[in-house]
């Protein structure tokens, strides 16, 4: 996939990630990352790569876990065209 996973509306509901978690998007090391970047499949589980620049703390935290309901089901494909 070559979608945008902060600035492109691919999660449900069209949400642009960096403005629905701006505080994980403030610790991203990788701003212009893609979804493929961050959402992997691994042994068989699909789950977040992260690369923060700090580990989130406090609020930043406490935004994990709607980000985790948003995506934590998606399963991607990387047959498909995503433009």
């Amino acid at each position: 996939m070559k979608t945008s996973f902060w600035a492109y509306p691919w999660c449900p509901n069209g949400l642009i990630l960096k403005d629905a978690l701006p505080r994980l998007f403030a610790l991203e090391t990788q701003k212009d990352c893609k979804v493929a970047d961050r959402w992997k499949c691994s042994n068989g589980t699909w789950g977040g790569n992260w690369s923060w620049r700090l580990h989130p703390r406090g609020r930043a935290i406490d935004d994990l876990s709607p980000l985790e309901c948003l995506i934590g089901n998606l399963i991607l494909h990387s047959d498909g065209d995503d433009n």
